[in-house]
């Protein structure tokens, strides 16, 4: 025993041991003490697992004869958590303060963090879903599928659009489609093909009209004869 092989009397061996290991529980009572005050809320854990991780160390402290509050045990969990949890160290501070436990503290996180994570969930679906929407969406501008008006690479001069790669309507003098495929055009096409549809029908019509004028009908065993001009028939 060197620390003690010095010492003459029973009560100085006592008395420098005593010392060395009051000397011992206050350098592992401070190295306590500096692991509560640096233990920080990393994001990766769940909230319970931190909180219970810093119950250990008070656990520890209280052991080495050292004294932390529940007051101090409450501010310290508040001031160690992250951006996520930022609404709630707000709401908290609305909390009446005889109601500020640990215990409380620990069950209005717990719910917290299932709510943070439920809208993590929500929002990683609804970036899913815009995703794919994309993919099927036609751009207004160039007239292509994958992306939106607002994402269009075309080059912008003035208030119109210019690129080699999309179709330009001289009709209506905007991009993404041609003259031809213009709506006003193809309902004009249509219906100049129906009025020429209508005008053979009308010219056939006409024509078959006209070359019926002097023709007779006759039949040996009819008891009447049959024309299309009533000025051929003699009263």
């Amino acid at each position: 025993m060197l620390h003690v092989q010095n010492c003459e009397t029973a009560k100085e061996i006592w008395d420098k041991l005593n010392t060395i290991y009051e000397q011992k529980s206050d350098v592992s009572l401070h190295i306590l003490q500096q692991r509560f005050f640096e233990e920080k809320y990393n994001g990766s854990e769940d909230v319970s697992s931190f909180i219970a991780k810093i119950e250990a160390i008070v656990t520890q402290v209280r052991k080495a004869k050292g004294e932390i509050a529940e007051n101090m045990i409450v501010t310290k969990i508040i001031s160690s958590l992250g951006e996520n949890f930022r609404h709630f160290v707000s709401a908290w501070d609305s909390v009446p303060i005889e109601k500020r436990t640990l215990s409380e503290l620990t069950a209005r996180l717990i719910i917290e963090e299932q709510r943070n994570k439920m809208y993590q969930e929500s929002g990683s679906s609804s970036s899913t879903a815009f995703k794919t929407d994309t993919k099927t969406r036609k751009c207004f501008i160039c007239g292509k599928v994958g992306h939106y008006k607002k994402d269009c690479k075309a080059k912008k001069v003035g208030n119109s659009y210019k690129s080699e790669n999309i179709p330009f309507c001289k009709q209506c003098k905007k991009r993404g489609h041609t003259k031809e495929k213009f709506w006003f055009n193809k309902d004009k096409k249509q219906e100049n093909i129906n009025n020429k549809q209508n005008a053979f029908v009308m010219s056939a019509c006409g024509l078959a009209s006209k070359s019926i004028n002097n023709e007779w009908f006759l039949d040996s065993g009819a008891s009447e004869h049959m024309c299309s001009t009533v000025d051929n028939f003699n009263k």
